[in-house]
Protein backbone atom coordinates (compact mmCIF):
# COMPACT_ATOMS: atom_id res chain seq x y z
CA UNK A 1 0.00 0.00 0.00
CA UNK A 2 1.49 3.54 -1.21
CA UNK A 3 1.32 6.43 1.64
CA UNK A 4 2.88 9.55 1.81
CA UNK A 5 4.71 11.89 4.28
CA UNK A 6 4.55 15.32 5.33
CA UNK A 7 7.96 15.72 4.90
CA UNK A 8 8.43 19.09 6.66
CA UNK A 9 5.19 18.18 9.48
CA UNK A 10 7.76 19.04 12.31
CA UNK A 11 9.88 21.40 11.07
CA UNK A 12 10.67 24.85 12.69
CA UNK A 13 9.11 27.74 10.95
CA UNK A 14 10.23 31.41 10.60
CA UNK A 15 9.54 34.60 8.27
CA UNK A 16 12.22 35.54 6.12
CA UNK A 17 11.68 38.21 3.39
CA UNK A 18 7.69 37.96 3.64
CA UNK A 19 8.14 34.16 3.42
CA UNK A 20 8.41 31.20 5.85
CA UNK A 21 11.83 29.28 6.07
CA UNK A 22 11.18 25.42 6.97
CA UNK A 23 14.32 24.24 9.09
CA UNK A 24 14.89 21.38 10.14
CA UNK A 25 18.02 19.12 10.97
CA UNK A 26 19.47 18.39 7.46
CA UNK A 27 17.76 20.88 4.79
CA UNK A 28 16.41 24.95 4.94
CA UNK A 29 13.49 25.20 2.40
CA UNK A 30 11.49 29.04 1.31
CA UNK A 31 7.80 28.49 0.91
CA UNK A 32 5.26 31.20 0.99
CA UNK A 33 2.64 31.55 3.67
CA UNK A 34 -0.01 29.25 1.88
CA UNK A 35 2.12 26.28 2.04
CA UNK A 36 3.50 26.58 5.46
CA UNK A 37 -0.38 26.94 6.61
CA UNK A 38 -1.03 23.48 4.92
CA UNK A 39 2.08 21.49 5.67
CA UNK A 40 1.46 22.74 9.38
CA UNK A 41 -2.73 21.56 8.85
CA UNK A 42 -2.06 18.00 7.11
CA UNK A 43 -1.37 14.91 8.73
CA UNK A 44 2.98 13.74 9.07
CA UNK A 45 1.76 10.51 7.36
CA UNK A 46 -1.39 9.42 5.31
CA UNK A 47 -2.82 8.02 2.29
CA UNK A 48 -3.92 9.80 -0.76
CA UNK A 49 -7.61 9.63 0.51
CA UNK A 50 -7.03 11.32 3.61
CA UNK A 51 -4.60 14.02 1.98
CA UNK A 52 -7.57 14.73 -0.27
CA UNK A 53 -10.34 14.73 2.28
CA UNK A 54 -8.14 16.87 4.51
CA UNK A 55 -8.00 19.45 1.68
CA UNK A 56 -11.63 19.10 1.14
CA UNK A 57 -12.23 20.12 4.74
CA UNK A 58 -10.47 23.76 4.34
CA UNK A 59 -12.97 24.13 1.44
CA UNK A 60 -9.78 23.94 -1.41
CA UNK A 61 -11.22 24.15 -4.91
CA UNK A 62 -8.80 21.09 -7.03
CA UNK A 63 -7.86 19.38 -3.99
CA UNK A 64 -6.43 16.70 -6.85
CA UNK A 65 -4.02 19.65 -8.16
CA UNK A 66 -3.17 21.38 -4.85
CA UNK A 67 -2.50 17.80 -3.68
CA UNK A 68 -0.13 17.20 -6.97
CA UNK A 69 1.32 20.75 -6.20
CA UNK A 70 2.71 19.63 -2.78
CA UNK A 71 3.99 16.31 -4.49
CA UNK A 72 5.73 18.55 -7.30
CA UNK A 73 7.21 21.25 -4.43
CA UNK A 74 8.74 17.97 -2.36
CA UNK A 75 6.26 18.94 0.42
CA UNK A 76 4.51 15.47 0.37
CA UNK A 77 6.80 12.35 -0.49
CA UNK A 78 5.14 9.23 -1.60
CA UNK A 79 6.57 5.74 0.38
CA UNK A 80 5.63 2.38 -0.09
CA UNK A 81 5.52 0.88 3.27
CA UNK A 82 5.94 -2.66 1.55
CA UNK A 83 9.63 -2.32 0.19
CA UNK A 84 11.63 -4.29 2.19
CA UNK A 85 14.77 -2.45 0.02
CA UNK A 86 13.95 1.22 1.00
CA UNK A 87 13.82 -0.02 4.83
CA UNK A 88 16.84 -1.49 4.48
CA UNK A 89 18.63 1.21 3.10
CA UNK A 90 16.88 3.73 5.61
CA UNK A 91 18.23 1.35 8.26
CA UNK A 92 22.18 1.29 6.72
CA UNK A 93 21.74 4.72 5.69
CA UNK A 94 21.27 5.48 9.86
CA UNK A 95 24.06 2.99 10.78
CA UNK A 96 26.65 4.60 8.33
CA UNK A 97 25.43 8.60 8.73
CA UNK A 98 23.89 9.13 11.76
CA UNK A 99 21.90 12.43 12.49
CA UNK A 100 20.61 12.54 15.96
CA UNK A 101 18.64 15.72 17.01
CA UNK A 102 20.02 16.97 20.33
CA UNK A 103 19.19 20.74 20.58
CA UNK A 104 15.95 21.71 18.37
CA UNK A 105 15.55 24.99 17.20
CA UNK A 106 12.21 25.41 19.09
CA UNK A 107 13.75 24.83 22.22
CA UNK A 108 16.58 27.59 21.62
CA UNK A 109 13.99 29.91 20.38
CA UNK A 110 11.72 29.82 23.82
CA UNK A 111 15.37 30.26 25.76
CA UNK A 112 17.14 32.63 23.85
CA UNK A 113 14.71 34.95 22.56
CA UNK A 114 14.33 36.82 26.09
CA UNK A 115 15.37 41.01 25.84
CA UNK A 116 18.60 39.87 27.43
CA UNK A 117 19.70 37.89 24.48
CA UNK A 118 18.67 40.38 21.89
CA UNK A 119 20.88 42.98 23.18
CA UNK A 120 23.37 41.98 20.06
CA UNK A 121 20.66 43.11 17.34
CA UNK A 122 22.23 46.46 17.98
CA UNK A 123 25.48 45.70 17.52
CA UNK A 124 26.40 46.81 13.76
CA UNK A 125 27.65 44.00 11.79
CA UNK A 126 31.09 45.46 10.56
CA UNK A 127 32.28 46.15 14.49
CA UNK A 128 30.77 42.52 15.40
CA UNK A 129 32.76 40.87 12.53
CA UNK A 130 36.17 42.84 14.08
CA UNK A 131 35.19 41.75 17.87
CA UNK A 132 34.87 38.22 16.30
CA UNK A 133 38.21 37.98 14.27
CA UNK A 134 40.11 39.63 16.52
CA UNK A 135 39.38 37.56 19.24
CA UNK A 136 39.36 34.18 16.69
CA UNK A 137 43.45 35.42 16.14
CA UNK A 138 44.17 36.56 19.18
CA UNK A 139 43.08 33.01 20.76
CA UNK A 140 44.77 30.87 17.68
CA UNK A 141 48.33 32.82 18.87
CA UNK A 142 47.76 32.38 22.55
CA UNK A 143 46.69 28.88 22.28
CA UNK A 144 50.30 28.28 21.10
CA UNK A 145 51.67 29.56 24.32
CA UNK A 146 49.07 29.24 26.54
CA UNK A 147 48.76 24.86 26.00
CA UNK A 148 52.21 24.35 27.36
CA UNK A 149 51.57 26.17 30.61
CA UNK A 150 48.65 24.42 31.04
CA UNK A 151 50.02 20.87 30.07
CA UNK A 152 53.32 21.20 32.38
CA UNK A 153 51.07 21.24 35.53
CA UNK A 154 49.07 18.29 34.83
CA UNK A 155 51.38 15.33 34.88
CA UNK A 156 51.19 14.54 38.61
CA UNK A 157 47.28 14.33 39.19
CA UNK A 158 45.45 11.10 39.72
CA UNK A 159 41.83 11.43 37.88
CA UNK A 160 39.29 10.66 40.11
CA UNK A 161 35.34 9.30 38.77
CA UNK A 162 34.23 12.35 39.53
CA UNK A 163 36.85 14.43 37.59
CA UNK A 164 37.10 12.65 34.62
CA UNK A 165 32.87 12.98 35.01
CA UNK A 166 33.56 16.88 35.25
CA UNK A 167 36.23 17.19 32.31
CA UNK A 168 33.25 15.43 30.07
CA UNK A 169 30.55 17.73 31.25
CA UNK A 170 32.59 20.71 30.64
CA UNK A 171 34.16 20.04 26.98
CA UNK A 172 30.63 18.17 25.82
CA UNK A 173 29.23 22.50 27.34
CA UNK A 174 32.29 23.65 24.82
CA UNK A 175 30.84 21.93 22.23
CA UNK A 176 27.11 22.70 22.44
CA UNK A 177 28.61 26.30 23.13
CA UNK A 178 30.14 26.16 19.98
CA UNK A 179 27.24 24.97 17.96
CA UNK A 180 25.12 27.56 19.83
CA UNK A 181 27.46 30.29 18.38
CA UNK A 182 26.54 29.54 15.04
CA UNK A 183 22.93 29.54 15.35
CA UNK A 184 22.25 32.34 17.09
CA UNK A 185 24.30 34.10 14.75
CA UNK A 186 21.74 32.66 12.10
CA UNK A 187 18.99 33.88 13.95
CA UNK A 188 20.93 37.82 14.16
CA UNK A 189 21.41 38.04 10.51
CA UNK A 190 17.36 37.11 9.93
CA UNK A 191 17.08 33.16 8.87
CA UNK A 192 16.36 31.45 12.37
CA UNK A 193 17.81 29.52 15.05
CA UNK A 194 19.13 26.11 13.59
CA UNK A 195 18.58 22.59 15.34
CA UNK A 196 21.78 21.44 16.41
CA UNK A 197 22.63 17.69 15.68
CA UNK A 198 24.60 14.33 16.29
CA UNK A 199 26.35 12.97 13.58
CA UNK A 200 29.83 11.19 12.57
CA UNK A 201 32.37 12.98 10.04
CA UNK A 202 34.80 10.96 8.26
CA UNK A 203 36.10 9.02 11.36
CA UNK A 204 35.24 11.61 13.83
CA UNK A 205 31.92 11.80 16.34
CA UNK A 206 30.86 15.41 15.81
CA UNK A 207 28.24 18.00 16.50
CA UNK A 208 26.97 19.79 13.97
CA UNK A 209 24.61 23.06 13.02
CA UNK A 210 22.30 22.95 10.33
CA UNK A 211 23.00 26.69 8.55
CA UNK A 212 22.23 26.01 5.21
CA UNK A 213 20.47 28.52 3.58
CA UNK A 214 23.04 31.51 4.17
CA UNK A 215 24.37 31.16 0.67
CA UNK A 216 21.18 33.62 0.02
CA UNK A 217 23.53 36.19 2.19
CA UNK A 218 26.16 38.55 1.88
CA UNK A 219 29.21 37.68 2.32
CA UNK A 220 29.43 39.36 5.87
CA UNK A 221 26.87 37.88 7.15
CA UNK A 222 28.22 34.51 5.95
CA UNK A 223 31.19 35.23 7.85
CA UNK A 224 29.83 36.29 11.04
CA UNK A 225 27.85 32.88 11.21
CA UNK A 226 31.14 30.59 9.84
CA UNK A 227 33.14 31.80 12.33
CA UNK A 228 30.45 32.77 15.72
CA UNK A 229 31.05 28.72 16.77
CA UNK A 230 34.71 29.52 17.37
CA UNK A 231 34.18 32.90 19.16
CA UNK A 232 31.12 31.43 21.00
CA UNK A 233 34.29 28.49 22.29
CA UNK A 234 36.51 31.13 22.49
CA UNK A 235 34.37 32.97 25.42
CA UNK A 236 33.97 29.29 27.09
CA UNK A 237 37.72 28.89 26.85
CA UNK A 238 38.22 32.30 28.55
CA UNK A 239 35.67 31.67 31.00
CA UNK A 240 37.56 28.42 32.11
CA UNK A 241 40.82 29.86 32.16
CA UNK A 242 39.52 32.47 34.94
CA UNK A 243 37.79 29.57 36.75
CA UNK A 244 40.92 27.73 36.97
CA UNK A 245 43.20 30.71 38.10
CA UNK A 246 40.47 31.83 40.50
CA UNK A 247 39.94 27.83 42.17
CA UNK A 248 43.14 26.18 40.41
CA UNK A 249 40.91 23.15 39.82
CA UNK A 250 43.41 21.07 37.37
CA UNK A 251 40.24 19.85 34.93
CA UNK A 252 39.51 23.53 33.78
CA UNK A 253 42.76 23.22 32.47
CA UNK A 254 42.47 19.86 31.24
CA UNK A 255 39.29 20.75 29.51
CA UNK A 256 41.26 24.38 28.31
CA UNK A 257 43.49 22.29 26.40
CA UNK A 258 41.12 20.03 25.02
CA UNK A 259 39.07 23.00 23.63
CA UNK A 260 42.53 24.41 21.98
CA UNK A 261 42.78 21.08 19.94
CA UNK A 262 39.00 21.49 18.88
CA UNK A 263 39.91 25.21 17.96
CA UNK A 264 42.69 24.57 16.00
CA UNK A 265 41.16 21.83 14.40
CA UNK A 266 38.03 23.42 13.30
CA UNK A 267 40.44 25.74 11.87
CA UNK A 268 41.13 23.29 9.01
CA UNK A 269 40.88 24.76 5.29
CA UNK A 270 40.66 21.05 4.07
CA UNK A 271 37.73 19.43 6.41
CA UNK A 272 34.54 20.25 6.28
CA UNK A 273 35.01 22.58 9.47
CA UNK A 274 34.37 26.03 10.12
CA UNK A 275 37.93 26.77 8.11
CA UNK A 276 36.99 25.09 5.18
CA UNK A 277 33.41 27.37 5.09
CA UNK A 278 35.01 30.12 6.10
CA UNK A 279 37.91 30.13 3.35
CA UNK A 280 35.13 28.73 0.84
CA UNK A 281 32.97 31.74 0.80
CA UNK A 282 35.60 34.13 1.18
CA UNK A 283 37.39 32.33 -1.86
CA UNK A 284 33.50 32.36 -4.03
CA UNK A 285 33.35 36.27 -4.14
CA UNK A 286 37.13 36.30 -5.12
CA UNK A 287 36.58 34.55 -7.82
CA UNK A 288 36.08 37.04 -10.54
CA UNK A 289 39.26 38.69 -10.20
CA UNK A 290 42.39 37.26 -11.86
CA UNK A 291 44.17 37.06 -8.33
CA UNK A 292 41.11 35.57 -6.47
CA UNK A 293 40.74 32.82 -9.26
CA UNK A 294 44.51 31.52 -9.02
CA UNK A 295 44.30 31.34 -5.26
CA UNK A 296 40.88 29.15 -5.89
CA UNK A 297 42.41 27.09 -8.30
CA UNK A 298 45.63 26.35 -5.88
CA UNK A 299 43.13 25.67 -3.17
CA UNK A 300 41.21 23.24 -4.88
CA UNK A 301 44.59 21.16 -5.93
CA UNK A 302 45.45 21.05 -2.44
CA UNK A 303 42.26 20.27 -1.72
CA UNK A 304 42.41 17.39 -4.18
CA UNK A 305 45.68 16.37 -2.59
CA UNK A 306 44.38 16.00 1.02
CA UNK A 307 41.50 13.97 -0.21
CA UNK A 308 44.07 11.52 -1.71
CA UNK A 309 46.22 11.43 1.62
CA UNK A 310 42.74 10.31 3.26
CA UNK A 311 42.88 7.35 1.12
CA UNK A 312 46.40 6.88 1.79
CA UNK A 313 45.25 6.42 5.13
CA UNK A 314 41.90 4.85 4.76
CA UNK A 315 43.84 1.77 2.58
CA UNK A 316 46.74 1.74 5.69
CA UNK A 317 43.55 1.21 7.86
CA UNK A 318 41.51 -1.27 5.56
CA UNK A 319 44.78 -3.05 5.08
CA UNK A 320 45.59 -3.91 8.82
CA UNK A 321 41.57 -4.70 9.61
CA UNK A 322 41.61 -7.09 6.38
CA UNK A 323 44.79 -8.50 7.74
CA UNK A 324 43.58 -9.69 11.10
CA UNK A 325 40.19 -11.02 9.18
CA UNK A 326 42.05 -13.28 6.71
CA UNK A 327 44.05 -15.17 9.17
CA UNK A 328 40.53 -16.96 10.85
CA UNK A 329 42.33 -18.71 13.67
CA UNK A 330 43.38 -15.61 15.37
CA UNK A 331 40.26 -14.67 15.79
CA UNK A 332 38.76 -14.36 18.96
CA UNK A 333 35.65 -12.38 20.91
CA UNK A 334 38.05 -9.98 21.97
CA UNK A 335 38.85 -6.20 22.60
CA UNK A 336 41.31 -6.85 18.73
CA UNK A 337 38.06 -7.60 17.42
CA UNK A 338 35.58 -5.25 18.77
CA UNK A 339 38.67 -2.43 17.14
CA UNK A 340 38.78 -4.24 13.86
CA UNK A 341 35.20 -4.37 13.80
CA UNK A 342 35.14 -0.55 14.50
CA UNK A 343 38.17 -0.03 11.82
CA UNK A 344 35.76 -1.12 9.16
CA UNK A 345 33.16 0.91 10.21
CA UNK A 346 35.05 4.13 9.80
CA UNK A 347 36.45 3.18 6.33
CA UNK A 348 33.28 2.64 5.03
CA UNK A 349 32.08 6.01 6.42
CA UNK A 350 35.49 7.51 5.13
CA UNK A 351 35.20 6.05 1.50
CA UNK A 352 31.52 7.83 1.56
CA UNK A 353 32.88 11.18 2.73
CA UNK A 354 35.68 11.16 0.05
CA UNK A 355 32.78 9.86 -2.68
CA UNK A 356 31.45 13.70 -1.89
CA UNK A 357 34.98 15.21 -1.38
CA UNK A 358 35.62 14.00 -5.18
CA UNK A 359 32.54 15.32 -6.07
CA UNK A 360 32.99 18.76 -5.04
CA UNK A 361 36.56 18.62 -6.11
CA UNK A 362 35.18 17.84 -9.91
CA UNK A 363 32.11 20.16 -9.92
CA UNK A 364 34.42 22.66 -8.69
CA UNK A 365 37.75 22.49 -10.65
CA UNK A 366 37.71 19.75 -13.23
CA UNK A 367 34.24 21.03 -14.64
CA UNK A 368 35.07 24.42 -14.95
CA UNK A 369 38.33 23.76 -16.42
CA UNK A 370 37.74 21.35 -18.73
Amino acid sequence: MNYFINKYKNSYITKYENQNLLINLSSCSKVSNEVAFLIDFLPKKADRTTYLKCLGDLEINNCENVFNKLLQLGVLEEKNNLTVKYNFKKIINKIFSPKIQIFPSAVQKKIFSHRLFSISKTINEDLLVKIILFLIITLSIAGLFLNKIFASGNLTHNYSFLDSFCLLIFTILGIIIHELGHSCMCHYCGIGFRPIGFSIYLIYPVMFTNVSGINELDLKKRILINSAGLFAQGIYMICLTLFFFATKYYIFSICIQLMFVMFYFNLHPFLRTDGYWFLKDILYFSQNNQRGKLINDLYQILYFLFSAYLIYKGFLLLKTSLSYFLNLKKIQLNGRLLVNLFSIYIVIILAKALKNRFTDFYHNFIEKKF
